[in-house]
């Protein structure tokens, strides 16, 4: 059981650290889609792993208090887990779980902000008479799309196109919530941070991919870069057209469509089948040692 524990940890880890990389070389959409996926697993990894190092470590003290079977039954070569190992495993599980209550209830406070901030304008686009520069959807029932007059009128018919296409990819894709996916399993593993920032940057250019296929790319980096030079704050969480590594998505623009280059993204795929059969090894040798510790 002991090594088929830490193997998930750490080849979840290894996964989180290689996937930014990996997204790099993917057309934004599956770059997206990889990422959503990497983050899932590498947090089910994360947290599998101290359930069951917590579980293997206590069912060891639990005797203590006359709780189970003897210690030297479960001892006797059934289980390797160390029984610090498994109250560092607690601990670390508290942890974890406060982080995601928090990371939670933060993005539970975005939605009802952005609900009062669309009010009872539900789809569509709204236009505000503002002297301020700005653009953003709003990702809450069918999603809106909010701009400036003065964003409007500092952009060609071709620029504002691209950016309400742009926007609209946004929604469409549903681009907050593979963020929010990330969000979480960065709560869960602070490895993945990594990999919520390449989200960011991936949704974004994905957006752009889709506005320069109705547009130009040149038009599209144009509109993006007026844009951000005039651009004022957004609202927290609104997927505003300027918020996200503008100068990268201006230089990916500059070049040819990108092509997914799958190759890259084997080791992936071979690190999440050693991650799903190594967890499945382990939660079999932990219920042979729970049927042990409570025949």
């Amino acid at each position: 059981m002991i090594y088929s524990l830490y193997i998930p940890l750490v080849v979840g880890c290894l996964m989180g650290m290689a996937a930014p990389g990996v997204a790099r070389r993917l057309a934004p959409a599956a770059a997206t889609r990889l990422l959503s996926a990497v983050a899932v697993v590498s947090a089910a990894a994360t947290t599998g792993t101290l359930v069951l190092l917590a579980v293997g470590g206590m069912i060891k003290v639990a005797p203590l208090f006359g709780i189970g079977a003897s210690r030297e039954a479960l001892i006797d070569g059934r289980d390797g887990v160390p029984w610090p190992v498994g109250v560092a495993g607690v601990v670390m599980l508290l942890v974890l779980i406060m982080r995601i209550s928090l990371t939670v209830s933060r993005e539970r406070r975005i939605v009802k902000d952005l609900n009062e901030l669309v009010d009872e304008h539900r789809g569509g686009l709204m236009v505000l008479d503002d002297p301020r520069f700005y653009a953003y959807a709003v990702p809450v029932g069918m999603g809106t799309i909010i701009v400036s007059t003065a964003m409007l009128n500092s952009l060609t018919e071709n620029e504002r196109k691209a950016l309400l296409a742009h926007e609209r990819a946004h929604l469409k894709h549903r681009h907050r919530l593979h963020r929010t996916i990330t969000s979480l399993a960065a709560a869960t593993n602070p490895l993945l941070n990594r990999v919520h920032r390449e989200m960011e940057l991936q949704t974004e250019r994905w957006a752009d991919e889709t506005a320069a296929a109705q547009t130009t790319r040149a038009v599209t980096a144009t509109s993006l870069a007026k844009a951000a030079l005039a651009s004022t704050g957004s609202p927290k969480a609104a997927l505003a057209y300027v918020s996200n590594h503008v100068r990268d998505r201006i230089t990916a623009l500059a070049v040819p469509p990108p092509i997914s280059n799958w190759n890259q993204a084997v080791p992936i795929a071979i690190a999440g089948v050693v991650i799903s059969v190594a967890l499945l090894d382990a939660v079999h040798a932990c219920a042979t040692v729970l049927a042990l510790w409570y025949p």
